[in-house]
């Protein structure tokens, strides 16, 4: 995965090096696609080839899931959106909080250097590999509010695409990140255990509530073998960094938890039923310590 989203920088300049050091360090395109105002029509790949397919799947996981979600907007995170000054200027001041003049002449930088061939004219995969829920609800300074959002960086469906899992990755990955959606809805969130534990929880959940949805007969209907191929790739994203913030859970428990959750959407009875979002986080709550019995702890 990491081979086919990294760029050959052998004949970088200074210049550029530093504006990707600036891109990857404040993640000013995906961070961009969350916070600020964005305007349509939207399409999502680098070159829009996966638009049916994302907003099919946005449509899908709406009627598919019981909370109230015609408020969650569904936006990309282009990479090019950076070669735009002001982008990056309304990063590095309203979502960082850096002083005017630096944050000028370090947008002035990125949006220069990165209008080359050399670095994508800002469309490599490596600048948005990534995906991200929002609840919303937060100031930002000059721009009020922030949309209840979900962002979907073009490299993260350009680089599954590179290895041969468009036809999976953009569904699990869209599905995944709308299970943080059902948390945010339906207060699944945990704040009583320490960070690391927290984020694994919630990780682990949004996983099972993609499994779910992806291998349902009146959901994406995915033979379990597929998902799972595309799992032993993605979960491979899951650590053993178990004091970090933002433990995700280790490639064994993600895995364990999509296989879970793919066993519930084919046993469940009547077959074809749909379970409500609370109920099924009851069962994954009941079922958590079996899913991180595989390294648990260390």
């Amino acid at each position: 995965m990491v081979a086919a989203i990294l760029p050959d920088t052998s004949a970088w300049t200074f210049e550029q090096r530093l504006a990707v050091l600036h891109v990857l360090l404040f993640d000013i395109a995906m961070m961009d696609a969350v916070y600020f105002p964005q305007s349509g029509p939207y399409t999502f790949g680098a070159r829009g080839e996966f638009t049916h397919t994302v907003t099919k799947t946005f449509k899908d996981l709406r009627s598919f899931w019981d909370i109230p979600s015609a408020d969650v907007e569904l936006v990309p995170g282009h990479g090019r959106s950076m070669l735009d000054s002001e982008v990056d200027y309304r990063v590095f001041t309203a979502m960082y909080g850096a002083a005017p003049g630096p944050s000028r002449v370090s947008a002035d930088l990125v949006a220069r250097e990165l209008n080359s061939a050399a670095l994508g004219y800002g469309d490599l995969p490596l600048f948005t590999f990534n995906a991200y829920a929002a609840p919303g609800g937060e100031d930002i300074p000059g721009y009020g509010m922030s949309h209840r959002r979900i962002a979907f960086g073009d490299g993260v469906l350009d680089g599954f695409a590179k290895i041969g899992l468009d036809d999976v990755a953009p569904q699990a990955i869209l599905a995944h990140e709308f299970g943080h959606q059902i948390q945010y809805s339906d207060g699944l969130m945990r704040n009583d255990p320490p960070a690391p534990e927290a984020s694994r929880w919630a990780e682990l959940m949004a996983d099972s509530f993609s499994a779910y949805f992806l291998t349902h007969a009146r959901g994406a209907s995915m033979n379990w073998k597929r998902v799972n191929d595309f799992g032993e790739m993605f979960y491979q994203l899951g650590d053993c960094g178990f004091s970090a913030a933002g433990h995700h859970g280790t490639p064994n428990q993600r895995t364990r938890s999509a296989l879970w959750a793919s066993e519930l959407a084919d046993t469940v009875l009547p077959r074809g039923h749909i379970l409500p979002a609370r109920t099924f986080a009851g069962l994954f709550a009941a079922q958590y310590p079996q899913l991180i019995a595989p390294d648990a702890t260390n």
